[in-house]
């Protein structure tokens, strides 16, 4: 299954502080998470680096940051609850508690059955803009490790 069933795929712009190129995102993507009164027609990128505060990139030079954003973008917060799966309201602490209760993650799987039915919305809901599954595999590797 693709883990990035909802991704654009324009060009993205390199983020200034990171010097790394971003994920290209969609208008509407960052319309959805940012309280932006005016949003320029840029190629925008989202930079997935967890210790940058900035969140969007636009090849005009508009920077987003996390404080400036109604949603919790996971990759970028160590305090619970982190988002995960933004779909279904999932946090990495129920995945990893779901893991350790169950020896296996019944989370992913009811995820997974949803995404083949068409369910998701990752492209607004996301702050990337992607897919979770990604982040849900990793949250499950913690709970292996932990």
């Amino acid at each position: 299954m693709a883990e990035t069933c909802c991704a654009p795929t324009l060009p993205a712009p390199v983020c200034p502080l990171t010097g790394r190129p971003t994920l290209p995102v969609s208008r509407s993507t960052v319309l959805a998470h940012a309280a932006l009164a005016d949003l320029p027609e840029t190629a925008l990128g989202f930079c997935d680096m967890p210790t940058c505060d900035v969140v969007y990139v636009g090849a005009d030079g508009l920077l987003i940051e996390k404080a400036q954003l109604a949603t919790r973008v996971g990759i970028k917060e160590t305090e619970d609850p982190v988002p995960v799966c933004y779909c279904w309201n999932v946090s990495r602490r129920q995945i990893v508690d779901d893991h350790r209760q169950h020896g296996r993650s019944t989370i992913r799987a009811a995820i997974e059955e949803r995404l083949r039915q068409g369910l998701c919305r990752c492209e607004s809901a996301n702050p990337s803009g992607r897919c979770c599954l990604g982040e849900v595999g990793r949250a499950i590797a913690v709970a292996r490790e932990g």
